[in-house]
């Protein structure tokens, strides 16, 4: 393999210290990224079943073929494993981060990394071109990066692979030179105390934060990963991709005279909160090859390269000090701001605190911790929540186990699942948009995490002059053979509070069959499209950019233009349908990996709240009384007064906003048995046949599932 391909993949067994490479070749059906990543997972770890801290337990961390290619913005690296994370059971699940470190090992001649087994004391691995070396973290002995947090192990960890080189000299390392810094990922202190919130942070403000893989790496005794690489990556027409990314910049660039309102081109540095603007001097910081840089980089390192949910968990707070120096703390101690936070809408301990439930000597009894200060929104509640969190002292010790299991261990999952007061849809995930549009909602229940890149929810109303069923038309024809030309697939008809609309809501609805496909669509296109042919970021290509640009059509890129990018660089002339055959594969391989874990069709529900009446208007977690109507705000969904849901009346398409939607418990059943039907699973299990996995050429995976008494 070349072209896009580095050709190897380093396979560390922490547990011998031995380093080997496996062929990137033998994996090339699937792809790269995910595929590539679950493949492995497959074949090297023996026991599927195993504990997430199980040393049998395989995590990959895999790029994409196009990668360190000077494609934009696909930079990003892929992890997979078993996380920590969801409840009541560990699933295989994945997680992302970009920045410098996908491009690093690329460069550095792998496709990706496996770490097998657990080390005998904290190590952490040094890659410097085809020089690996797995080396002692301890304090006694070694290096002196365990106990530190994640900014002071990547300082140190710059200083031991460089021998404290001065920049911006070049640094002559194992086979060239290079003006760049070692790409680092970092656990800190919660990951050390295996907190199953536990993320890993890489770089300034990136971090592979869902899953809880913190808290795996720490169980493995892996402190960190640092790498130079001095090499490059082969494309088949140089010239190709660089008019390609001419063409892309010109066509779908940002255009500064001309912002189009809504048209999903966001300006440059646009994810960051506005507050940023008051440190001077800052410059936008994107990843290598990115023309659409989300996030900057402030001369005094407060907020630095800040983005997303971390820039505003801590949302009680005030005071400058506290709104600026609480950013950065998730990422210093490597913690998943998605569990811990205290976003207005999701303030989960803060209500529990409010309400008298807990605190010292109440019911869960916090002992001196200062909620006060956390409620008050005060930088020493900040510092005292998340140092509690990564250190597991006092009441930090149940919140590390997860939002979910808090709740569990403290009885209350139960009673706040019910009412929506713990926002957690499934598997212990903490909400993060998934209602209004319930697609994002199924696509997570029938994977394995927070979708988190869905790119055909909302109809994009700021197209003019056009219906909607001709925008519908344009969308499903772009989108490929697994869209079946079905307009329906974004009907979002549900029953209403008093079931008088079940009809529509089971014929082009929700429950229908078109949902189904639109669920599957989804499925094949994250696993293939956005996370293995890629690996796509998020921020710059969405989960497709069908519509946008300038032109009176706002005819979007996609797929023309990462299709040929991939052309540029691979020298195949692929299709959209190519990849998401691919894709579906790789989903398939996603089921198997869950059924030989166990999972069934009874495991996939929702939580409670999920199938109960929300009330739209209602502030979010207000406490309305016993047996009041839970807020929908709870489930994250878009304001009562935005219509962008495109709903079938049975003659007409209209837009509305679904605000209250909730699920039906048997007709959502229903739909599952569609769901399974349509993509080859096991309409009793949830798991896949053996007749599907032959017809896709996994016989070797039915024969896996087969040993074990788990076919569907």
């Amino acid at each position: 393999m070349a072209n896009g391909y580095a050709g190897a993949i380093l396979r560390i067994n922490l547990s011998t210290k031995a380093a080997t490479t496996i062929p990137t070749s033998q994996y090339e059906e699937w792809l790269g990224g995910a595929g590539i990543g679950a493949a492995l997972f497959w074949d090297l770890c023996t026991d599927k079943a195993c504990d997430c801290f199980d040393p049998k337990n395989v995590i990959t961390i895999m790029t994409g073929p196009l990668c360190a290619t000077g494609t934009p913005s696909t930079g990003i690296s892929i992890m997979q494993g078993i996380g920590s994370y969801t409840y009541p059971k560990t699933w295989f699940t994945r997680s992302c981060s970009g920045g410098h470190f996908g491009n690093m090992i690329k460069m550095a001649g792998y496709d990706g990394i496996v770490l097998e087994g657990k080390a005998a004391n904290p190590v952490w691995i040094s890659i410097i071109d085809d020089k690996v070396e797995i080396r002692d973290a301890t304090n006694d002995t070694g290096d002196m990066l365990w106990g530190r947090d994640a900014y002071e192990t990547q300082e140190r960890i710059y200083m031991l692979m460089t021998e404290n080189h001065h920049y911006p000299a070049w640094l002559d390392v194992a086979n060239g030179s290079t003006l760049q810094r070692p790409a680092v990922c970092c656990i800190a202190q919660s990951g050390e105390n295996l907190g199953r919130n536990a993320a890993i942070t890489s770089n300034g403000g990136g971090s592979f934060s869902q899953g809880g893989f913190g808290g795996v790496w720490g169980s493995k005794n892996l402190k960190a990963i640092g790498v130079i690489g001095t090499g490059n990556v082969e494309v088949a027409d140089p010239k190709a991709l660089l008019q390609a990314r001419i063409d892309y910049k010109e066509n779908w660039g940002y255009n500064i005279d001309e912002p189009v309102a809504g048209a999903r081109l966001p300006s440059p540095g646009n994810g960051d909160p506005d507050w940023c603007k008051i440190y001077e001097p800052r410059h936008l910081v994107g990843c290598p090859g990115c023309m659409r840089p989300c996030r900057q980089h402030i001369a005094n390192n407060t907020v630095n390269e800040t983005h997303c949910g971390a820039s505003h968990w801590y949302i009680t707070a005030r005071e400058d000090k506290a709104i600026y120096g609480a950013q950065d703390l998730c990422d210093r101690y490597a913690i998943n701001t998605n569990d811990v936070s205290f976003d207005d809408t999701f303030k989960y301990l803060l209500h529990l605190y409010n309400r008298g439930i807990m605190g010292d000597g109440k019911a869960i009894d916090s002992g001196d911790f200062p909620w006060e200060e956390c409620d008050a929104g005060t930088y020493a509640g900040a510092v005292a929540y998340m140092e509690a969190i990564a250190h597991r002292t006092g009441i930090g010790n149940d919140i590390a186990e997860g939002y979910t299991r808090f709740a569990v261990k403290h009885g209350r999952f139960d009673d706040d699942t019910y009412t929506g007061l713990l926002c957690s849809m499934n598997y212990g995930i903490i909400n993060h948009h998934t209602f209004t549009n319930p697609t994002w909602a199924m696509c997570q229940l029938m994977g394995d995490r927070d979708l988190n890149e869905t790119s055909v929810q909302a109809v994009p109303t700021y197209i003019e002059g056009q219906t909607i069923p001709q925008v519908l038309d344009r969308w499903v024809k772009k989108m490929g053979k697994y869209a079946n030309n079905d307009p329906y697939m974004f009907d979002v008809s549900w029953q209403k509070p008093d079931g008088s609309n079940m009809a529509r809501a089971k014929a082009t609805g929700i429950y229908s069959e078109s949902q189904a496909r639109l669920v599957a669509w989804e499925r094949y296109w994250c696993y293939g499209w956005m996370h293995s042919l890629g690996v796509f970021c998020k921020t710059a290509y969405g989960g497709g950019h069908w519509f946008g640009g300038y032109g009176p059509e706002f005819e979007g890129f996609t797929p023309n233009v990462e299709l040929g990018f991939a052309k540029a660089v691979l020298g195949k002339d692929l299709s959209l349908d190519d990849v998401m055959d691919i894709g579906r594969k790789i989903f398939m391989l996603f089921r198997s990996i869950y059924a030989a874990q166990g999972r069934v069709r009874d495991d996939e529900v929702f939580s409670k709240f999920c199938y109960r009446l929300g009330d739209p208007f209602l502030e979010c977690y207000e406490d309305a009384g016993e047996g009041a109507l839970y807020a929908a705000a709870a489930r994250e969904g878009q304001s009562p007064t935005r219509k962008n849901m495109a709903i079938y009346n049975g003659s007409a398409w209209e837009l509305d906003n679904n605000a209250d939607l909730f699920l039906d418990w048997d007709a959502f059943e229903e739909w599952k048995t569609k769901f399974y039907k349509m993509v080859g699973l096991s309409e009793t299990t949830g798991r896949p046949t053996r007749a599907t996995l032959d017809s896709l050429g996994m016989g070797k995976i039915a024969d896996g599932l087969q040993a074990v008494n788990r076919l569907g």
